[in-house]
């Protein structure tokens, strides 16, 4: 069943939710790196980190667009308007490479990274034994990229949240919204969970 989870309104970030990225799939092995997604909106963004407990991240992709999927990745997928079936997949490594990309499946995926991610703050950041990759979506950002008028409501998005490593020495395919069809893709939107923001 496909995850509900209510994000808190803060100006600061000191109030929020934090999602637990612990349903695996996919691979016969132990590996299970510790990861979560914190989430609040501030009226004018939605802020996301993603933060995972690996002391040695694979990153092998060194530009934008790479295959950031095979290195130790985190991933935030989002759909920010439910009369939309596209929706932004968010991958980054931890050098802050990513792919951004919008569509409505994996096989309509349109390249938005030069455009758009100078416009949402990317920031990864490594420690000895964890590391992690923060960003905000304005929704200004999100109304342009979807064609919407100025002021059309962000009130319930659909979204997910992925820890992977395709290529790793040890690979791994985590999510917070359980896909539960036994087919090894993160591209299908209809397993994604709902975010519900808060007023104010």
């Amino acid at each position: 069943m496909a995850k509900q989870a209510k994000v808190p309104f803060s100006a600061d970030g000191k109030k929020a939710v934090i999602l637990r990225i612990d349903d695996f799939r996919w691979v016969e092995n132990d590996y299970r790196p510790e990861t979560s997604v914190k989430l609040w909106h501030d009226g004018k963004a939605l802020w996301i980190r993603l933060e995972t407990k690996e002391r040695e991240p694979m990153a092998k992709a060194l530009e934008d667009d790479g295959k950031i999927w095979c290195d130790s990745c985190l991933e935030s997928f989002v759909r920010p308007f439910p009369d939309d079936p596209r929706y932004l997949n968010l991958e980054a490594n931890s050098l802050g490479n990513m792919i951004l990309g919008i569509g409505a499946g994996r096989g309509d995926r349109k390249s938005i990274v030069k455009a758009y991610k100078p416009r949402i703050g990317m920031k990864a950041e490594k420690g000895p034994d964890s590391w992690s990759v923060s960003y905000h979506l304005p929704f200004d950002m999100l109304r342009e990229i979807y064609g919407k008028s100025a002021g059309t409501p962000l009130k319930t998005i659909h979204a997910n949240f992925y820890k992977c490593g395709d290529e790793t020495p040890l690979p791994h395919f985590g999510m917070w919204s359980p896909i539960t069809n036994g087919k090894i893709d993160y591209h299908q939107s209809e397993f994604f969970g709902t975010l519900e923001l808060e007023d104010e």
